[in-house]
């Protein structure tokens, strides 16, 4: 008896050890929280983001909620391969202008060198965001992956001839705004670097789709998710990461063809410079006064590390093209929220948990690996040389 009820006091122990040493460690880490600001952040947030290439990223769990680990662990439902692979673009994206070398290095995890095609099967447009990071090393030949980039934009380009758009979940008639900011830059830079004007077209007119129909008549922030037969508009109007997606879909996409000569892409230019330049004095608006952006816009229910980090990103950029100072003053502030919720390791916290679908938010703040790239994107876009 004795013997089981050791056995069983051992299982007990190592169940909720899942639980217990992350939240050990992440209590020592969050020990004064916040005392990194600037050059001491940039430098410390700069390892971190390095070392995750190199050791893999932190997880980010799925399923929301106050159960143990392990329950899900055993069903293998704890992470997802899909809600990695963006966190993984985001990363990637700020070490290709840190240390293009290791992120060069990294590349290996996900495409074969030999063959330049992904080493695992691709079936989410998720991937997009992650190969629009590996397409934007410079230190990565595109010839050598192009197998890659090929599989990623035939899957994209086909469902775009299919529906007439690139449908993020099961559902064909469901345009959700996410894929703004996962699949317009590669679709984009896959266009450009390979001379594909069928991706081009498919990404401007994902875009217009979503000006279109998408957007609050009044306030013009991104709903989460719309029906593309009905219209109807589904999920929050508010949504802070949602606006973080529209955000970075409309920065990147520009700066990909500002690349290009001044007398290339010119209406398209304009469509996106236009909703860039509108989105961004819309977002000073509902900036709180500590420099976040919230999880839901318009209720300041909550301030959201990746929601910030994503439109700060959009303001920096924004600021720079047009000469605004109210956008690089909102952009400066908002990273002085992230300078305040930053780990004394230089690990960026207090991001909202993944989304469970429409309407189904998370109410846990994590460690989100794709803020610590936002982030990091944005002081380098504010601290050019």
């Amino acid at each position: 008896m004795i013997v089981f009820l050791l056995i069983l006091l051992i299982l007990i122990l190592v169940a909720l050890s899942f639980d217990i040493v992350p939240l050990v460690f992440d209590a020592f880490w969050c020990m004064k929280i916040g005392s990194l600001k600037d050059k001491a952040w940039f430098e410390a947030a700069s390892h971190v983001a390095q070392k995750w290439c190199a050791r893999g990223l932190p997880e980010v769990p799925r399923v929301a909620g106050k159960r143990l680990q392990i329950i899900d662990r055993l069903k293998n439902d704890y992470k997802s391969t899909t809600i990695q692979s963006w966190q993984t673009g985001s990363v990637l994206l700020s070490v290709n202008e840190l240390n293009p070398q290791i992120s060069k290095e990294a590349a290996t995890k996900y495409i074969d060198p030999e063959t330049g095609e992904w080493l695992k099967l691709i079936e989410r447009v998720d991937f997009a965001f992650l190969a629009y990071s590996l397409l934007d090393n410079e230190y990565i030949d595109p010839d050598s992956i192009k197998p890659a980039m090929d599989s990623m934009a035939s899957l994209l380009l086909e469902k775009f001839k299919k529906f007439g758009s690139i449908p993020y979940s099961q559902n064909p008639d469901h345009r959700y705004v996410d894929t703004i900011g996962l699949v317009c830059p590669f679709l984009m830079k896959y266009s450009l670097v390979y001379g594909k004007p069928d991706a081009m077209k498919a990404a401007v007119s994902i875009i217009d789709e979503y000006e279109q129909n998408g957007l609050h008549d009044e306030f013009s922030v991104p709903v989460h998710c719309f029906n593309a037969k009905t219209k109807a508009p589904l999920g929050l109007y508010s949504w802070g990461r949602g606006c973080g997606w529209w955000a970075i879909g409309l920065a990147e996409s520009f700066r990909i063809l500002n690349e290009t000569d001044s007398d290339s892409y010119i209406e398209e230019k304009k469509l996106i410079l236009k909703n860039m330049l509108s989105f961004s004095k819309t977002m000073l608006a509902f900036q709180s006064n500590n420099g976040s952006f919230d999880r839901n816009i318009f209720a300041h229910s909550g301030a959201d590390s990746s929601a910030t980090a994503m439109i700060a990103y959009m303001l920096a950029y924004s600021g720079e093209l047009a000469g605004r100072e109210d956008f690089t003053v909102g952009a400066k502030k908002a990273m002085s929220y992230i300078y305040s919720v930053t780990r004394r390791n230089g690990t960026v916290d207090y991001s909202q948990g993944d989304t469970m679908g429409i309407g189904f938010y998370s109410q846990e703040s994590i460690v989100l690996p794709a803020t610590q790239g936002f982030a990091l994107k944005t002081y380098m876009m504010l601290n050019k040389e």
